[in-house]
């Protein structure tokens, strides 16, 4: 794949000659897409443009990439700024250049956040409970302004969209790998086997009540590693590779176990903050019917992702990486567990 071609072809309304491109060397490699830095040189009509952008490209060689291409993960992003991106305008997102395909692998082809601006990914929000609130804030008017109550309201380019009750991989990997992650981890207290164990016997039917509407246009994969803090205080979103129908606070529930280390007041904030900004505008929704969705979602995608990547040795590899951990998801997933159910 030769990447320079890919590239000048998106900007065709400027001469190939006019084009200079500056490859950086912090590629990122090995993870389900790999990542290169550019900086383009425009010229054109006697003035220069200078762009830094960043190029994903799919990555088939990965030992993630067959349950990504399952879960349709490739198909998603590519769908989310070809056909989506262009309406998203209450939330910040990177600048979107165009995308080619090649062979079986796609390019898409974004603005690089962390040379435009001063910032940082993957903050620790531990400690930062106003940003944690900018978060709440922020993906609820997402989740507002796409907001179906039933099936004729789906705007056009989301009626693709799969509803979390059609992603077969969920069940699929979760019935192939349950006795392979119970036998691993065989060392849970009773209390938590049992707490799994009623999940997964469930499983099926909540996914059915997660699917009924209303439903909102969903994130999918909320977390810190997915969002660069402009200044340390604007949040931008990407890695829009899991977008699907589902009730918005299942967003906030994959926020919170994937970011929040366990403490019952910031989880009791964050439930009854999201809860206010869902109420003002759909006043309708009780707290009974609010907090079954909450405690589903936790039930399911958080459920799925704690299957996925401990019911297999070779994924602990990453327990030495705090942030990435398998077992610390799975450890902080079971205390909120405990905590609601």
């Amino acid at each position: 794949m030769n990447n320079i071609i890919n590239i000048s072809k998106l900007f065709s309304n400027i001469p190939t000659e006019n084009i200079l491109f500056q490859e950086k060397e912090n590629i990122i490699v090995g993870n389900i897409c790999n990542i290169y830095y550019y900086t383009i040189i425009l010229s054109q009509d006697n003035s220069t443009d200078i762009k830094e952008i960043i190029l994903k490209i799919s990555n088939f060689d990965n030992v993630l990439s067959i349950d990504a291409t399952e879960l349709n993960l490739y198909e998603n992003e590519l769908y989310f700024y070809n056909n989506i991106s262009k309406i998203i305008n209450n939330i910040k997102i990177p600048v979107f250049y165009g995308s080619f395909k090649e062979e079986n692998k796609h390019g898409i082809l974004l603005e690089n956040l962390s040379q435009n601006y001063n910032g940082n990914f993957n903050k620790n929000l531990n400690t930062d409970i106003q940003l944690i609130i900018k978060v709440l804030e922020y993906i609820h008017n997402l989740h507002n302004t796409y907001y179906f109550n039933n099936a004729d309201e789906i705007i056009d380019c989301m009626k693709k969209l799969k509803k979390v009750n059609e992603i077969d991989h969920y069940s699929n990997l979760i019935n192939k790998q349950f006795n392979n992650f119970m036998k691993l981890n065989d060392d849970l207290t009773e209390k938590n086997k049992q707490i799994i164990l009623n999940i997964y016997n469930n499983f099926d039917n909540l996914l059915k009540e997660s699917s009924t509407f209303p439903l909102s246009f969903c994130h999918g994969d909320l977390k810190s590693g997915n969002i660069f803090f402009k200044d340390d205080t604007e949040p931008y979103f990407f890695d829009w590779q899991y977008i699907h129908l589902n009730k918005g606070v299942s967003d906030i529930v994959f926020f919170l176990v994937e970011c929040i280390e366990f403490n019952e007041h910031t989880t009791e904030i964050v439930e009854k903050y999201y809860f206010k900004l869902l109420t003002e505008k759909h006043p309708e929704i009780t707290y009974e019917t609010y907090k079954k969705d909450f405690i589903n979602s936790l039930c399911i995608f958080p459920f799925f992702v704690m299957i996925w990547f401990n019911s297999k040795l070779e994924y602990r590899s990453k327990d030495n990486d705090y942030k990435d951990s398998p077992t610390r998801f799975m450890n902080n997933l079971l205390l909120y567990l405990e905590y609601y159910l």
